[in-house]
């Protein structure tokens, strides 16, 4: 997905990096039946200067911009806490 809305390749040392990964048991909103779900969140390295690719419609929020912006999805939110409880975001420590 990054190589796509960015509009190009990576080299191995750029590439993804793991961050976290989350497992969860939440109620399915499409058929009510609870499942194990499993999110894989990754980090990049992006340049101050980047460019989206043609054509892509994005907007860059910090983590914080997150909790006063809608609509956000609840996963999105989840996810964020998550983050946050674990130390894994900016700003790191150098």
């Amino acid at each position: 997905m990054a190589a796509e809305v960015l509009g190009r390749s990576f080299t191995i040392d750029e590439f993804l990096r793991p961050l976290c990964e989350i497992k969860d048991f939440e109620q399915s909103d499409a058929d009510g039946v609870w499942k194990l779900y499993t999110i894989q969140v990754f980090g990049l390295a992006v340049a101050g200067d980047v460019r989206l690719a043609p054509g892509v419609v994005a907007e860059w929020l910090r983590p914080e911009d997150f909790k006063q912006r809608e609509p956000m999805t609840r996963t999105v939110r989840f996810v964020l806490g998550h983050m946050a409880e674990q130390g894994l975001l900016p700003p790191w420590g150098k």
